[in-house]
């Protein structure tokens, strides 16, 4: 059996628990057959149930009043006659573990968009957060340049390691010498922890670098706006699945498949 039912204080509390841990509880009998009207358990009383111990199983039924009795019970028939007629009412308590149990097409509606709407955000976010670090570190030191190399593409060598990625976003605020790159803002490639190429920029016939040279990371906002962008529109897509949908089952089975981002 996946999960195991107690009712505690004389039934005044309802507690459902597995095997690892994972509870959930209900103040009273009322409140719990309010969430699952199909497990009717009023006036079954179990302490401390466990099957897989069935001595130390107690039972007491308060509507029917039915009681047994049989000279020296080995602790298996005393088992029987404190469960005797429960057991199905027990093994229900399995459907507990799927949270859809018991819900109507309005509330699994609503469950299911309120997870959408979490996994999305975490999909995002994992991104980035990485992202946000990244700009941190690139706005907070202008990284020195040693030296530029007057190819195809520029190649630029750094005093500081610039913790970098492909594609990032670089602006040059001061050079001397290689004029022409004064004010640059554009993409790079890493080609070494000091050392980077300017995408798409041929720097042969440029003038020679002469030094004072600084660059400074750019956060990539468009990407970003890119990204959640489409984060959102599959999230408004998924919702839109989720309300055409005529009964839980349907509900249950939509599933996310969120883009890759950058």
């Amino acid at each position: 059996m996946a999960w195991r039912m107690f009712l505690l204080e004389g039934g005044k509390s309802v507690t459902i628990t597995d095997a690892v841990g994972n509870r959930v509880a209900y103040p009273s009998i009322a409140a719990f057959n309010a969430k699952y009207p199909a497990l009717d358990i009023t006036g079954k009383n179990y302490i401390l149930y466990q099957p897989d111990h069935p001595e130390h199983a107690e039972y007491r039924d308060d509507v029917a009043a039915v009681k047994q009795f049989i000279p020296s019970p080995t602790s298996q028939q005393r088992s029987d006659m404190r469960v005797i007629g429960y057991e199905s009412c027990i093994d229900e308590t399995a459907n507990l573990a799927d949270p859809y149990f018991g819900m109507s097409l309005v509330e699994a509606k609503a469950y299911k968009k309120s997870l959408l709407l979490i996994e999305g955000k975490q999909h995002f976010e994992a991104t980035w957060d990485i992202f946000t670090k990244q700009v941190r570190r690139a706005l907070s030191v202008l990284k020195t340049v040693t030296a530029v190399y007057l190819e195809n593409p520029c190649r630029i060598i750094t005093e500081e390691n610039t913790e970098w990625h492909n594609n990032w976003p670089v602006f040059i605020p001061q050079i001397e010498g290689t004029v022409e790159l004064q004010g640059f803002v554009g993409k790079i490639t890493v080609v070494g922890p000091k050392e980077i190429t300017l995408n798409n920029v041929d720097a042969t016939g440029f003038t020679p670098y002469t030094g004072n040279g600084y660059l400074q990371g750019e956060p990539n906002y468009l990407q970003m706006k890119i990204d959640y962008e489409a984060v959102e529109d599959h999230y408004q897509s998924k919702r839109a699945e989720v309300d055409a949908c005529g009964d839980v089952a349907c509900v249950k089975a939509v599933s996310a498949s969120w883009p890759a981002l950058s």
